[in-house]
């Protein structure tokens, strides 16, 4: 039983994180195990970013692990040449 009520919209949030889970192949392992990825789900959290914005940069500390719901994303690797 969870500690306190979720909004609908939560709920909603909520449902489509785990939608988006049992899609990612890094969780194919858990396709069968609900429990676990309703875990997962219910540590997740959504973040919007607006066009042109940095999600991290290059270099910086990161432990988060970004699944893109919706949208694009650019992956640029800093070079000699750039």
């Amino acid at each position: 039983m969870p500690l306190f009520k979720r909004t609908k919209e939560q709920a909603e949030s909520g449902d489509i994180i785990l939608n988006k889970l049992k899609e990612v192949s890094f969780f194919s392992m858990f396709e069968k195990d609900m429990e676990v990825l309703e875990k997962i789900a219910s540590i997740c959290s959504r973040r919007h970013y607006r066009k042109g914005k940095f999600i991290i940069r290059e270099g910086e500390f990161g432990d988060e692990l970004f699944i893109i719901l919706n949208g694009e994303i650019d992956i640029v690797k800093n070079t000699l040449q750039n």
